[in-house]
């Protein structure tokens, strides 16, 4: 892992903070309950989640950060159908 100094852990910050501003602007949330918009979040957590290729884990995150990924999820269709599945099957 990279030293948290260096210019591609840098871009990575700025780019979460820019993914995490997009989904708590107003014109997201006014629309949020649209399909487009619900994927979109779901798409974007999974990419955050995923940034290997980045060189940065979900634990550097602040916690500020780590909170609206966490709405992000919750927001997102999948994401409450799973919920639903586990509540019937609750090995998943």
């Amino acid at each position: 892992m990279k030293d948290s100094n260096t210019a591609s852990d840098i871009d990575y910050q700025s780019m979460v903070k820019n993914i995490i501003d997009d989904f708590t602007s107003p014109t997201q949330i006014a629309t949020e309950d649209t399909p487009e918009v619900s994927n979109d979040a779901y798409i974007n957590g999974l990419l955050l989640l995923f940034c290997k290729n980045l060189e940065m884990k979900i634990t550097q995150l602040s916690v500020e950060e780590k909170q609206t990924l966490k709405e992000i999820f919750s927001r997102s269709k999948p994401a409450k159908e799973h919920r639903k599945l586990r509540r019937r099957n609750p090995k998943l």
